[in-house]
C-alpha cells in the first residue's frame, strides 16, 4: 500500500505506483477533523451550508471510514434527510450498505442506540447541558465525544460541570484499580472500547490543554485539581525502560513528556484577575514537582518547563526575603542594594535573589543555555547576572516570539528593561538604550513606556514596594541642575505617540489598549483606533453607531473592547445640577448630557458583544458593575442621589441576571449587587424608597443576594463519593471585603438572621478548608483587617436584635477557634463604639 513516507521519498509531484487495494480505501481518509465537522453540523442544523462545509459534508457522507465520529455524522445526516431531503442524499450509501456498516460497528460493541446517544449529547446548545447529558449515564462515551465538549469555543458556567468532568476523567483515565473505573460494555471486544487503553500520551496532552482552558475561565483555583489528576494519570503509565514496539518510546519518556507538558500548560493565566490567580498555578506546579521528587527516578525537567516555572514566579507576590531585598534598593539608578547592618554584610549574594532568578540559575546548572526570553525573565526577576540589578517587578510573562519571528525576542528583552523601573525617568533612560545599534523600539517597548507615563505617582513613604503595582515613585533628582533635569525628562504622551508613528509603528495589542483606556476623550480614543490596523467599519460601530451589531463588535479584540468600555465608564460625569429653565446657564447642552450617557453606552456595548452564544468575556461586565456600585454615581444629573441609587440598583439587577446566564455566578457581581443594595437603603431603610417601585427593587435584590450567597458558599463536590479523597471540593473565592459588604447590606435591610448565618459560615470555614478566606487568616494582610471590621459590624448591628443565646454561642466559637490557632478575635466593646461613631460621622450609620 502507498504510504506518506514513500510519497516523501519520490517527491510531492511523483505519481504513486498502482495498487489495486488502494482504490478501495480512498474513502477511508479525510483531510480534516470529522469531530469538528460534526459539531459544526449539529450547531447549524436547518441552516444553509456554505461551499466549504457542503464539500466536507459530501466527503463524510460518502466516506467508508470506520471511525466513530464519521459513522455518527452519517447517522445524523440520515436523520436530517429523513425529515427533509436535500442534495446530501445523493452521497449517502444505500440502506443495505448502511446496514452493513452498522453491523460492522456492532461487532466492536457500538450499537445504533449508542450513536444516537452521542448525537443527543452533542446537539445540546448549552455546554453545561452537554456535560449534564454526558454524565447522565454509564453508557460508553468515546474519547471524541469528550474532546468535542471540551472544545475552546464551548463555555461552561457551572462549577458542577467542571467537577463532574474531573471525576469522569479521573475514574476513566487516572486510576489503576478497576473497582474505581467506569465498567466496560459487556459487548466490548478486546480494547476497542477501552478508553483508558486508547488514551495515548498525545491524546492526554490535548485533553489536558482543553481542561486547563476551561478551568481558567470557569474556576481558576481548580487548576490544583487538574495537577492531582495529572499525577494520578502518570502513575497509570507503566514504568518500563524498554521502548514500545509501535511508538519506540519508553514508559519513562512518556511520563516525562506529559509531566513537562503539564508544567508548561500551568503557566497559562486566567482572563479574570490573571496575576491574583497565579498563586493557584504555582500550587499546581509545586504538586507536579513534589510528585517528581518523590519518585525513585525523578522526571527530567526540560528547558521550556523551567521557563514556565519562572513565568509563574514573576507574577506572584513578593516573599519576605524578596521584600527585604526591595526595601534595601538605593533611590538612584541602577538601584544598588544597600547593606543596613552587619547581618547584611555576612549574607551570600544569592540570598538576596528572587525565586525566579534562582530558578534561572538552577536551569543553567542543568546545562540549558540562556536566550533573550531568559534575559527578560532575569530583568523582571530583579537581577541580570551578567549586568546590574533591576527592580523586581510583578508581571505577566514576556511576549514569546517563535518560528521565523524568533529574532523579535530582542524587543521582549528591551521592553522588560523599561518595565523593571520605578518611574518614567528611569524608564526613559532605558528606552533610549537599544540592545542593538540602530534598531528602533516596537509596540512592546512603546507600551511599557506609555504605561509609566500613565501611571499615578506615590511617595516613597507608601507601603507599596517598587514593582508591586502600577504606581510609580517620584524621580530622585538630588544635586541635579535644572538643565540636567530637563535633559532627563521623558517625552509627553502626545510627543511619544507622534514619535511612534514616525518610527513606523501603529498602535496594536497592549499598546493600543493602554492608549484607549487612558485617552482624554472618546474622540481621542477613536483616533487611536483609526490609526490601528483594526477594521474601520468595526471601529465605527464601536465608537459612533447608535445600534452596533454583534458581528462588528466581535471583530474588536477583547482587550481593546474592554479598554474602550473602561474609558466610557471613566468618562461618566460626576457632577449633579438642578435644571432651572429660567436660567440660561442651566439649559442642558448636548455635549454635557452626552457624558451622563457614557455608562448606558458601555452597558449597551457589553450586552451586544455577549452575542447569541453568550461568549465568555467577564472583564467588561465587571468594569460596568463596579461603576454602578460607586457610592456617588450620577446617572441623571437633575435627580437627587437617592433616586439615582435606586436606578443603579434596578440596572444592576438586570445586569446580574444577564451575567449569570452568560458567565455564571461570581463573587465580583455579587459584591457589586450588595453595594448597590446597601447604598439604595442607606438613607433611611426600605420604607423610604424615593423612586417608583423602590421597595420592589430592594426586595428583589435582597432575595437575589441571599440566593447567590448560598450558591457562593456551597462546596462543589464530585458527583460520586468514591473519589472524595483524590477530588476535594471546590469553593468560590470570596474575599473578606465581599463578606463585609454583604453583612452590612443585610444588616441595613434588617435581616439580622442572615448576618448571623454569614458570620457562622465564616467561622466554620477556619477548620473546614484552609483555602477559604486564605488571605484573611494572616494578620499582616489587609484582608484580615477588613474581616475584623466585618466582625465589628456584626456585633454593632446584632447586639439587642439577636438573642443572647446566639451571641454567646458565636462568642464561644471565637474562643474555640482561638485554641485551634485562629487569628480571628471577638470584637471588643471599644471597637464597636468606635465603629458606630465612625459610621455616624460619615453619615452612613
Amino acid at each position: 500500500m502507498w504510504t506518506a513516507a514513500q510519497d516523501s521519498r519520490h517527491g510531492s509531484n511523483a505519481n504513486p505506483p498502482y495498487n489495486r487495494h488502494r482504490s478501495g480505501r480512498v474513502g477511508y481518509y479525510l483531510n480534516f477533523s470529522p469531530t469538528d465537522l460534526l459539531v459544526q453540523r449539529l450547531r447549524s442544523r436547518g441552516a444553509d451550508l456554505n461551499w466549504n462545509l457542503w464539500n466536507k459534508t459530501r466527503l463524510v457522507a460518502k466516506s467508508r471510514s470506520p471511525r466513530l465520529p464519521v459513522v455518527a455524522h452519517q447517522l445524523a445526516l440520515r436523520q436530517e434527510e429523513a425529515k427533509m431531503e436535500t442534495s446530501v442524499s445523493e452521497f449517502l450509501q444505500d440502506p443495505d450498505c448502511w446496514r452493513a456498516r452498522l453491523d460492522a460497528t456492532a461487532l466492536k460493541g457500538v450499537s445504533e442506540g449508542d450513536l444516537e446517544h452521542w448525537i443527543w449529547i452533542l446537539e445540546a446548545e448549552d455546554t453545561d447541558v452537554k456535560v449534564e447529558r454526558f454524565l447522565s449515564s454509564d453508557r460508553h462515551r468515546p474519547i471524541f465525544v469528550l474532546m468535542a465538549i471540551l472544545r475552546t469555543d464551548e463555555h461552561m458556567t457551572k462549577g458542577t460541570s467542571l467537577m463532574g468532568l474531573y471525576e469522569y476523567i479521573t475514574r476513566t483515565y487516572c486510576v489503576s484499580d478497576p473497582d474505581h473505573r467506569y465498567p466496560l460494555p459487556q459487548s466490548a471486544l478486546g480494547h476497542t472500547l477501552d478508553n483508558a487503553f486508547n488514551m495515548s500520551p498525545v491524546h492526554f496532552m490535548l485533553l489536558l490543554s482543553r481542561l486547563v482552558y476551561h478551568c481558567l475561565r470557569t474556576w481558576p483555583s481548580s487548576i490544583v485539581t487538574i495537577a492531582r489528576l495529572v499525577t494520578s494519570h502518570l502513575q497509570t503509565i507503566p514504568y518500563d525502560m524498554v521502548p514500545n514496539k509501535s511508538s519506540r518510546r519508553t514508559g519513562y519518556s512518556d511520563r516525562c513528556m506529559i509531566f513537562n507538558y503539564a508544567l508548561q500548560q500551568f503557566r497559562r493565566t486566567s482572563p479574570i484577575s490573571p496575576l491574583n490567580n497565579l498563586q493557584h498555578n504555582w500550587k499546581a506546579q509545586r504538586i507536579l514537582l513534589g510528585f517528581s521528587s518523590s519518585l525513585r527516578r525523578p522526571m527530567i525537567i526540560d528547558r521550556l518547563s523551567y521557563r514556565a516555572i519562572r513565568m509563574v514566579l514573576i507574577g506572584l507576590r513578593k516573599s519576605e526575603t524578596e521584600k527585604n531585598a526591595a526595601i534595601r534598593h538605593s533611590k538612584t539608578w541602577p538601584p544598588y542594594r544597600r547593606e543596613l547592618d552587619g547581618t547584611d554584610e555576612g549574607r551570600d549574594v544569592e540570598d538576596w535573589l528572587s525565586r525566579s532568578v534562582k530558578a534561572g540559575i538552577l536551569k543553567r546548572s542543568e546545562g540549558y543555555a540562556d536566550d533573550l526570553v531568559d534575559s527578560a525573565l532575569d530583568t523582571l526577576g530583579g537581577a541580570r547576572l551578567d549586568e546590574s540589578i533591576t527592580i523586581q517587578t510583578r508581571s505577566g510573562a514576556p511576549r514569546l516570539w517563535s518560528g521565523d519571528r524568533r529574532s523579535l525576542a530582542v524587543f521582549s528583552d528591551w521592553a522588560a528593561k523599561v518595565k523593571a523601573t520605578r518611574n518614567a525617568y528611569e524608564a526613559w533612560q532605558l528606552f533610549q538604550e537599544p540592545p542593538l545599534p540602530g534598531i528602533k523600539p516596537n509596540f512592546q517597548v512603546y507600551a511599557e513606556m506609555f504605561s509609566k507615563l500613565f501611571s499615578a505617582e506615590i511617595d516613597y513613604t507608601s507601603s507599596i514596594l517598587p514593582g508591586d503595582s502600577k504606581e510609580v515613585y517620584p524621580p530622585y533628582q538630588v544635586n541635579l541642575t535644572e538643565f540636567e533635569r530637563e535633559r532627563l525628562r521623558p517625552l509627553s504622551v502626545p510627543e511619544l505617540y507622534e514619535r511612534m508613528l514616525r518610527d513606523g509603528n501603529r498602535p496594536v495589542k497592549h499598546c493600543l489598549a493602554l492608549l484607549v483606556r487612558n485617552a482624554a476623550s472618546i474622540d481621542e480614543a477613536a483616533d487611536y483606533l483609526r490609526d490601528s490596523p483594526l477594521d474601520k467599519t468595526a471601529v465605527g460601530e464601536l465608537t459612533r453607531s447608535l445600534a452596533p451589531t454583534y458581528d462588528s463588535l466581535a471583530q474588536i479584540p477583547l482587550q481593546i473592547f474592554h479598554a474602550f468600555v473602561g474609558l466610557l465608564c471613566s468618562q461618566q460625569a460626576r457632577r449633579r445640577w438642578v435644571h432651572d429653565p429660567s436660567k440660561p446657564m442651566h439649559i442642558p447642552r448636548p455635549d454635557v448630557l452626552g457624558r451622563y450617557d457614557s455608562l448606558k453606552r458601555a452597558i449597551q456595548l457589553v450586552c451586544v458583544r455577549a452575542g447569541p452564544r453568550k461568549k465568555a468575556a467577564p472583564a467588561p461586565w465587571h468594569t460596568v458593575m463596579r461603576l454602578l456600585a460607586h457610592n456617588n454615581l450620577v446617572l441623571r444629573p437633575w435627580c437627587n442621589q437617592a433616586e439615582d441609587d435606586i436606578e443603579a440598583l434596578k440596572t444592576m439587577i438586570r445586569l446580574f441576571g444577564a451575567y449569570e446566564i452568560s458567565e455564571g455566578i461570581h463573587p465580583i457581581p455579587f459584591d457589586c449587587l450588595a453595594r448597590c443594595t446597601w447604598k439604595a437603603v442607606r438613607d433611611g431603610g426600605v420604607s423610604s424608597g424615593p423612586a417608583r417601585n423602590a421597595q420592589y427593587h430592594i426586595a428583589t435584590a435582597h432575595h437575589i443576594l441571599k440566593s447567590a450567597f448560598r450558591e457562593l458558599t456551597a462546596p462543589v463536590r464530585a458527583p460520586s463519593d468514591r473519589l472524595d479523597d483524590s477530588l476535594p471540593p471546590l469553593y468560590h473565592e470570596l474575599e473578606a471585603a465581599h463578606v463585609q459588604k454583604y453583612m452590612e447590606a443585610m444588616a441595613i435591610l434588617g435581616d439580622i438572621d442572615e448576618v448571623v448565618h454569614a458570620v457562622e459560615w465564616v467561622l466554620s470555614s477556619w477548620d473546614r478548608d484552609s483555602g477559604i478566606l486564605e488571605r484573611a487568616r494572616d494578620p499582616e494582610n489587609k484582608q484580615w483587617s477588613v474581616l475584623r471590621e466585618a466582625f465589628v459590624c456584626f456585633r454593632a448591628f446584632a447586639e439587642g436584635g439577636v438573642p443572647e443565646e446566639t451571641m454567646s454561642r458565636i462568642e464561644a466559637r471565637f474562643e474555640e477557634l482561638k485554641g485551634m490557632g485562629s487569628t480571628w478575635l471577638w470584637p471588643r466593646d471599644e471597637d464597636v463604639d468606635d465603629y458606630v461613631a465612625w459610621r455616624r460621622e460619615e453619615g452612613r450609620g
